[in-house]
């Protein structure tokens, strides 16, 4: 009896150790093939684009389908050049500088309307001025919104066909603008008042003029 208890104990073992490795394996295959699923089905979301080796785009939004937008470095680590965007669907193509050796800041898409970029034009007081840039979505066509700016800031989709923004034509001077890629073209321009600093200023140069008339003034007294 104790030997057929012992030789019926080691069968269970034997059975619990069998039903153990046959889970284990079980998990193992379940874990690869989900795995191979996985890797079969990991297709690259918006705004990314897999290539071997290649330049990676990033795709956009827009009222025909997607468009894919490529860029290379620039100069400036702040900058890129050669910014090329291509119709998913047709296969259209349109560049946001004419030159693509410029460079281009703050390159961005403004909701399904278009891409936008600030291209570098030249100098003015030893820093860059800029054309701001459009490429509309709709039919891939690039327009010059506005030109001999120094900075661009804020940009803002108001609804399906307009933008706004704030234009700095100088380092001092900045204005609120709407735009309309309809057009496209500014729609709303307002120019900007910023605080004291600049307040002081006009009072400054108001004081100046009217210290400069009333010399003029006396001097017309006495003549």
């Amino acid at each position: 009896m104790r030997f057929d208890r012992f030789v019926m104990r080691a069968n269970l073992i034997g059975l619990g150790v069998l039903l153990a490795i046959c889970l284990l394996m079980a998990g193992f295959a379940a874990m690869e093939a989900w795995k191979f699923h996985s890797s079969a089905n990991d297709y690259p979301g918006p705004g990314l684009e897999r290539s071997a080796g290649g330049p990676t785009g990033q795709i956009f939004g827009a009222p025909q389908g997607k468009i894919t937008v490529y860029a290379s470095s620039g100069d400036d680590p702040d900058s890129v050049h050669d910014v090329r965007l291509i119709d998913m669907q047709s296969g259209a193509q349109a560049s946001l500088a004419a030159d693509p050796r410029a460079n281009v800041y703050g390159t961005m898409n403004v909701g399904s309307l278009g891409y936008i970029g600030l291209v570098e034009t030249g100098q003015r007081d030893q820093r860059p001025v800029f054309d701001f840039v459009l490429v509309r979505f709709s039919d891939m066509s690039r327009h010059k919104l506005a030109s001999g700016l120094d900075a661009l800031d804020a940009v803002t989709l108001l609804d399906d066909s307009s933008f706004s923004a704030i234009l700095w034509d100088t380092r001092k001077d900045a204005r609120f603008v709407v735009m309309n890629v309809d057009g496209p073209k500014i729609v709303v321009s307002r120019k900007l008042e910023f605080g004291e600093e600049e307040k002081e200023e006009k009072e400054i140069t108001e004081q100046v003029e009217i210290g400069a008339r009333d010399v003029l003034a006396s001097r017309n007294k006495f003549d």
